[in-house]
């Protein structure tokens, strides 16, 4: 997926904080299946060329084509599974966390840090040794749970999203939104001294300054 149209999603002083995939043994049935399937076509056609002339007679050059063809389908199919799997991002921003699936046509589907109620975390043994597992994401909209499979790292993207999530709540606590008496030099001091923490980018510290200064 290229950089511009992740760009393309976010929104003005929104960043991207960290980017996973599901873990590569997602692809191993993949690549068992499809490489046996090209190393034995390949096979027989090399045999067919080879020893198995004789066996085969007349019909040696379709045996080889066969065999050609169904090396090439092998083949195409695990660049295709491999495409799929690196084409799906789980992301997290400064603001959401951001699923992103397909190849040419794309599905995203996003929620909002401040919406989200509970994490919940699944590593079977297998997972803990490998390093992967399910994140599920229970939030307050009409959906309720997003449930990311197989992610790598899951520990990992948990912390950060849980990081990202107590900064976006800092940011919200240091600016009310919409509260009718605020200490706005306050407000923009607070801001400033979570921008010297990094727990807001400088985009985003001027974004919400400008804010404040329109309440004037």
């Amino acid at each position: 997926m290229s950089d511009g149209y992740l760009n393309d999603l976010l929104a003005t002083g929104e960043s991207v904080q960290l980017k996973a995939r599901q873990h590569w043994i997602t692809l191993a049935q993949s690549v068992a299946v499809n490489g046996v399937g090209a190393l034995l076509a390949v096979a027989v056609a090399v045999w067919a060329r080879g020893d198995g002339a004789a066996t085969v007679g007349a019909a040696r050059p379709a045996v080889v084509a066969l065999a050609a063809v169904a090396a090439l389908w092998a083949l195409a199919s695990l660049a295709v599974a491999v495409a799929r799997w690196w084409n799906k991002l789980y992301i997290v921003t400064t603001r959401r966390v951001i699923e992103v699936n397909g190849l040419v046509a794309k599905t995203v589907t996003d929620s909002n840090l401040d919406k989200v109620n509970d994490v919940v975390l699944r590593q079977s043994a297998a997972g803990r040794l490998l390093d992967y597992g399910d994140i599920e994401i229970i939030t307050g909209s009409d959906i309720g749970l997003n449930r990311f499979e197989w992610i790598a790292d899951p520990l990992g993207f948990k912390r950060v999203m849980l990081d990202n999530k107590e900064d976006f709540d800092a940011i919200a606590r240091a600016v009310p939104s919409g509260a009718p008496t605020v200490d706005i030099p306050a407000a923009i001091e607070r801001l400033g001294e979570l921008r010297e923490r990094g727990l807001v980018s400088p985009e985003e510290f001027e974004r919400k300054k400008a804010e404040l200064l329109g309440r004037l």
